[in-house]
């Protein structure tokens, strides 16, 4: 009877150390998960492409026991709030938040009630696109990083937004404007320039040269880049435009008028001058009228 009786008390103490143990590996992480909390809530940041930010967080161990507790950080998609963290493998770094935080992947280990500061990092990165990403740092307690994995969805979290600004130059300059001659004898005409890129953002110019006559009257209009040249960083390119059908002869003004910008629009100008004169035909012309002038002196002194 007595053995009986120590048989079944072995039984309820071996249940009873299981259940405690169930409760400490499986319950207590998800119940202590609940009462860490994680402040402020919310960081918004503005920042440009390689610059660091460094910040502090408070994570508080409200429970009553020590808790072992693990970070993790996702990306959240503005379109659907979906958190994902990206693989370091196959990651775009110039576009996920996730992989630019930095802060401390191990255990923490927080004793009842404590409360610590949690340095991290944000560093932006250095092709990062302009525009605003958001990640989540999210505590979670566990046994083991795998089970507190497991319970993400009672983790404490910190929202982070950050907005990349636009920070490209974007220079561009008239290197070169003038005509091929100082005096053309004919039409066509020809005008050279060369543009240079001093930013570090490639650049479509766009714009119009105007030709205006001794009169001031706009008589040609010339498209400036008419086969979308783009111009790359730090590179300048020649180009050429044509006045192919002038009529008149005599001086004429060109107005170089340029147009760039990704964002906000910018403009170039310059002006030179230039004489458009048949001079093979005035020298033909004056030649006919001095020879006709010498053959009338003559005649005159002959009678």
């Amino acid at each position: 009877m007595i053995s009986a009786t120590n048989t079944i008390s072995q039984r309820i103490f071996a249940i009873a150390v299981m259940v405690s143990l169930y409760s400490f590996f499986i319950i207590t992480p998800l119940w202590a998960a609940e009462i860490i909390t994680a402040t402020p809530a919310v960081f918004d940041f503005k920042a440009k492409a390689r610059d660091i930010l460094k910040e502090k967080l408070v994570l508080t161990n409200q429970s009553g026991v020590k808790l072992n507790i693990y970070a993790f950080i996702n990306n959240v998609l503005a379109a659907s709030g979906e958190e994902k963290f990206l693989d370091p493998a196959a990651t775009d770094y110039s576009s996920s938040l996730a992989n630019w935080i930095s802060i401390s992947r191990g255990v923490l280990d927080m004793a009842p009630g404590e409360t610590k500061e949690i340095d991290f990092s944000v560093e932006v990165n250095m092709r990062a696109k302009p525009g605003i990403y958001h990640a989540v740092i999210a505590f979670v307690a566990g046994a083991t990083r795998e089970a507190a994995e497991a319970n993400l969805k009672e983790a404490a979290k910190i929202n982070i937004n950050l907005e990349v600004l636009d920070s490209a130059k974007e220079i561009l300059g008239i290197k070169k404007f003038m005509p091929d001659k100082t005096i053309f004898s004919k039409f066509p005409v020809s005008l050279s320039y060369a543009l240079e890129n001093s930013g570090d953002r490639s650049l479509l110019p766009t714009g119009r040269i105007l030709i205006y006559n001794r009169h001031g009257e706009e008589v040609s209009v010339i498209d400036l880049n008419p086969s979308a040249i783009n111009i790359e960083p730090q590179m300048s390119k020649n180009f050429k435009a044509v006045w192919p059908d002038g009529k008149d002869f005599g001086r004429y003004k060109a107005l170089l008028n340029i147009e760039y910008g990704n964002g906000q629009r910018k403009t170039l100008h310059d002006v030179i001058f230039f004489w458009v004169i048949p001079w093979q035909k005035l020298l033909i012309l004056f030649g006919g009228a001095g020879m006709l002038l010498t053959i009338f002196i003559f005649w005159r002194r002959s009678k």
